[in-house]
């Protein structure tokens, strides 16, 4: 019999008539990976995947051993090795169910395709094995429900056996539209009334518990007599009749205005798709209640001159000029006396247009005139409304808030209309992207809107990012011709410029984001009358402050209009203001200086795209000079990983390159490795200060040196090896000293100080904290201030002295808030939460310990996670939920796995003996206990803690011998204990 390898399900090799279960370690997940990719995988991917936080030479050779392992199964005999490759050509189901699918046997690939793919090799101590399992089970799942639909499609004849199919679908998951559409069809075919209604209810009811909504019109057309059950709300938002979404604030704005008696012109500014017209169409039944002889709609957009406007507002009148009567004196003798509103739409194009309009309202005393435009008539007395973009959802908003906003909502309803199935909540954050990649601009997301019935929206995001194109619409359809294409609207106005205008717009693209007035004139040659200028023709946002920006979309124009050799020049200039900039700015930012640290964020996107045009010219003096503040950028503000990738693609240009300049890269180095720490990546950032130390010794830069050291101490210290952290930190002050880097000085000095602390040494930590933190005062640096603040109370924790501790927490917390320093905050928390856990303020305690690990969660900081998991296992241990307990320090576990810190493992070990104490399991909690005060690191609140536990225990019990294991193995079997208690 031929070998066969099952992977949904309990992974299982059928061989020469047996089966035996896969193995589960690293050579069963190696096994698993070749036989789902079949061809070719390139060792490197293998060795990244399988063991992520190891050096690449270790992994290398773990991944060496573990194919060493799997060719001894007798069953292995198809794995086959190449120079950097390896491949595992054997049969598996997974194989069989495509195969069968692509030859249309869809009820053949249905019976096969049962069970969770691998199930049992999850892997939590695994982020990378996560990743890659995670989307090798969404796939499959997605192809599970491409047969699904296939088969029900073929079962439409056979109401019994697609209603069958289509419970099992609903078994899986209960809001399938798709499934319940079957069943209740089937249902009703079958002539099982009560049945469809019941199911309809079940459906009814769950989508409304869980996601506030009510079924689909397509759902609830299968039951026209249905009660629709109380404060259900719609699946998606439902059109008016014209489209139209959101503009409160605009269509207040817009009446209050033209109310008051002094504005006589309003004029609705914006550029091409923002829905200038479309506000006022919606406005004129509020409009009409203001002006007691009417309100009149002039449409200028195929109008070329003065009279042809006079014809056409008399014509709207209803005025028949005489043979020798102008229409013009005609209009102003009708209108002299009357309250009326004339709308002026698409006013741009009509150079004599602003002298028409004085000469209108100068002699017509309650005339008023509302005009879509553009740009600004120029008129004396006119009023300006701008309107921008539909309001759009945040970034990292939660889908119900995404799909709220405005834009959302105008994308969502155009969507459903060309595509009814449209699945919003499961595009969510694809539809955010794309409407903030649209910037709000109305036409531009009906256009994209389009696109849903051929493409995901992420798909659609991605065309955008790549071209306007996507953005052109072949239905010819009744409205203008720009209307159905972006680039056909935005043309329009370009040809409206004069040539220096399309100069100074063209190069204004090569800023992203927010740019200054000075930062325009110095890299484009822009004047402030020439920005206002295209600010006057809605192509520039200038909306006060000093600050202008362009449309990401106006953007993705007008850098279409430099030509190669003018892009180039303008990204130099470009480059030469902000790199000088960030590296004016960096001395502010190492100290933790708010209004640099806000100044560098201001220009963010124009500092990255500089460090970008200088990595890809090697511009090495820049890089060298501003790759630590970048890092200090992103270090303060909590997002260490956006920093890190920024520098690994300079050290990837430069380091990998012939001949790397030394200074620049142990500056990049050693910036890198202080991130990697940063994140808990201690074997990468330990690898990368290694590296920089060569860098470093050969560019003569002590700086770089004492930079390298002191992450090499801090990685030896939270590794648990503090003698060798020591030496490290007292090298680190040493080349410091001699480079005059008082900030490097300082942290290795208070790092020194932790080694003491850590030593038992309480009182000289204390000192030295103090004394340094006098220093950091006077300098004003408050990152490290807030550092020590953290680390002092951590000194006082360990000695009991919880207010004292307090009040340097609290301190912090502020010194955060002020300054803006994010990264330091989950560990304040952390170590507030513990004061209130040792002095029984319970209820705040686990507000503090949830506070801590959201911010910890949310900033990827490992070093705060652990320990505020393991504050709430000593909150659910003394309300006696050990349950809770249980998952929370299986958390803990798994986020501190990496880390292999003594410290918060022996922490791990702690918390499971008050678990097995609580839960009555006396002699494993007393050796677990016995183990703990073995260890001579425990600080004396952790030793009087186990102590008091132990004493508790039956007399018995207490005398238990403590095991003989290495503490990352003990903490290893915690882990599996729990995980098998939680099964």
């Amino acid at each position: 019999m031929p070998t066969c390898l099952t992977l949904l399900g309990r992974p299982q090799i059928e061989h020469e008539g047996l089966r035996l279960a896969l193995p589960g370690e690293r050579r069963g997940q190696l096994l698993a990976l070749l036989a789902l990719r079949r061809g070719w995988v390139a060792r490197s991917e293998l060795a990244a995947l399988l063991w992520p936080g190891h050096r690449s030479e270790l992994a290398a050779t773990n991944l060496r051993k573990a194919l060493h392992f799997a060719r001894a199964l007798p069953w292995t005999g198809s794995l086959e090795t190449q120079p950097g490759l390896v491949r595992f050509r054997v049969a598996t189901d997974v194989h069989a169910v495509e195969a069968a699918h692509r030859e249309g046997r869809i009820a053949d690939a249905l019976q096969r395709c049962r069970g969770l793919l691998l199930d049992g090799m999850d892997d939590a101590s695994n982020p990378a094995w996560t990743d890659w399992l995670d989307a090798e089970r969404a796939q499959h799942a997605r192809r599970w429900h491409e047969l699904t639909r296939i088969r029900l499609t073929q079962l439409q004849s056979e109401p019994g056996a697609a209603a069958a199919l289509a419970r099992r679908l609903l078994d899986v998951d209960p809001l399938d539209e798709d499934a319940v559409v079957a069943l209740l069809t089937a249902q009703s075919e079958l002539g099982q009334v009560d049945a469809q209604r019941q199911a309809y209810r079940s459906f009814a009811v769950r989508l409304d518990e869980e996601l506030g909504i009510e079924p689909s019109l397509r759902v609830r057309r299968l039951l026209a007599d249905r009660v629709p059950p109380p404060n259900l709300q719609a699946t998606a938002p439902v059109a008016p009749g014209d489209g139209f979404f959101g503009r409160a604030r605009e269509l207040d704005e817009l009446a209050a205005r033209l109310a008051r008696d002094p504005c006589r012109l309003l004029t609705v500014l914006g550029p091409g798709g923002v829905g200038k017209s479309s506000l006022l169409e919606r406005a004129l039944r509020r409009l009409e209640a203001l002006f007691a002889d009417g309100v009149y709609w002039i449409a200028l957009d195929d109008l070329h001159d003065t009279a042809q406007i006079a014809a056409r507002i008399a014509s709207e009148l209803k005025l028949t000029p005489g043979p020798q009567q102008q229409p013009l004196a005609l209009i102003r003798e009708h209108l002299a006396t009357r309250r009326t509103l004339l709308v002026f739409d698409n006013a741009e194009h009509l150079d004599d247009l602003a002298r028409f309009t004085a000469q209108l309202l100068a002699d017509t005393a309650h005339l008023k005139i509302c005009a879509t435009s553009r740009v600004r008539l120029a008129v004396p007395g006119e009023t300006l409304l701008a309107l921008g973009g539909l309001t759009l959802p945040q970034a990292q908003a939660a889908p119900g808030e995404l799909l709220a906003s405005e834009a959302a909502q105008l994308f969502v309803a155009s969507a459903v209309a060309t595509h009814p199935d449209f699945d919003a909540r499961g595009q969510a954050q694809a539809i955010g992207a794309l409407v903030r990649a649209t910037g709000g601009l109305p036409l531009a997301i009906l256009l994209a809107a389009h696109w849903v019935r051929l493409l995901p929206v992420a798909e659609i995001v991605t065309e955008l990012e790549r071209s306007l194109d996507v953005l052109d619409s072949a239905d010819a359809g009744q409205e203008r011709p720009e209307h159905r294409s972006m680039r056909a609207t935005f043309e329009r106005s370009w040809q409206r410029l004069a040539a220096r205008e399309q100069h100074a717009l063209a190069e204004l693209s090569v800023f992203v984001g927010g740019f200054t007035r000075q930062a325009a004139h110095e890299v484009c040659a822009a004047s402030l009358p020439l920005l206002a200028a295209l600010a006057d023709k809605s192509l520039l946002q200038m909306p006060g402050g000093g600050r202008c920006s362009l449309h990401p979309l106006i953007r993705q124009f007008s850098i279409g209009k430099l030509g190669v050799e003018e892009f180039a020049q303008a990204s130099r200039r470009h480059a030469d203001w902000f790199l000088p900039l960030l590296a004016r700015l960096g001395g502010g930012a190492e100290k933790g200086d708010l209004r640099s640290l806000d100044a560098i964020e201001n220009d963010l996107e124009n500092c990255r795209q500089a460090w970008r045009w200088a990595v890809s010219l090697r511009r090495t003096d820049s890089l060298a000079e501003c790759a630590s503040v970048l890092m200090r950028f992103f270090e303060v503000r909590g997002r260490a990983l956006e920093g890190l990738d920024l520098l690994l693609e300079a050290q990837a240009a430069v380091c990998n390159g012939p001949a790397p300049p030394p200074a620049c890269a142990a500056n990049l180095c050693a910036s890198i490795a202080h991130l990697q720490f940063r994140m808990y990546r201690l074997d990468e950032a330990a690898a990368s200060a290694r590296r920089g130390l060569v860098y470093a010794r050969a560019a003569a830069s002590r700086a770089a040196h004492a930079r390298c050291l002191n992450v090499l101490g801090i990685c030896h210290y939270l590794w648990g090896k503090n003698l060798q952290a020591k030496r490290f930190y007292e090298q680190a002050v040493r080349q410091a000293y001699g480079a005059n880097d008082v900030h490097t000085v300082s942290a290795a000095q208070s790092n020194l100080a932790m080694i003491e602390k850590e030593l038992g040494n309480y009182d000289s930590a204390e000192q030295s904290m103090l004394e340094v933190l006098g220093h950091q005062r006077e300098w004003g640096d408050w990152v490290r201030v807030v550092s020590l603040l953290n680390n002092l109370a951590a000194v006082y924790l360990a000695r009991g002295k919880w207010l004292v501790a307090r009040g340097c927490l609290d301190e912090g917390i502020e010194l955060c808030q002020t300054h803006g320093i994010e990264q330091v905050r989950p560990h304040l928390l952390v170590n507030l939460a513990l004061v209130s856990c040792y002095v029984a303020a319970d209820d705040e305690a686990q507000r503090l310990s949830r506070q801590a690990l959201a911010v910890a969660r949310a900033l990827a900081d490992r070093g705060a996670e652990a320990p505020a998991l393991i504050n709430l296992v000593r909150l659910a241990v003394r309300r006696g939920d050990c349950v809770e307990a249980g998952k929370h320090l299986h958390e803990a576990i798994a986020s501190s796995a990496s880390m292999q810190n003594p410290s918060v493992q022996l922490d791990c070990v702690l918390a499971f003996a008050t678990i097995r104490a609580a839960q009555g399991q006396a002699h494993s909690a007393a050796a677990l206990l016995r183990y703990f005060l073995a260890r001579p690191q425990i600080e004396p609140v952790g030793r009087a803690e186990a102590e008091a536990c132990l004493a508790g225990l039956p007399g018995d019990a207490a005398n238990t011998p403590a095991p003989d294991i290495a503490l990352a193995l003990l903490v290893q079997d915690i882990a599996d204990e729990l995980e098998r208690e939680a099964r």
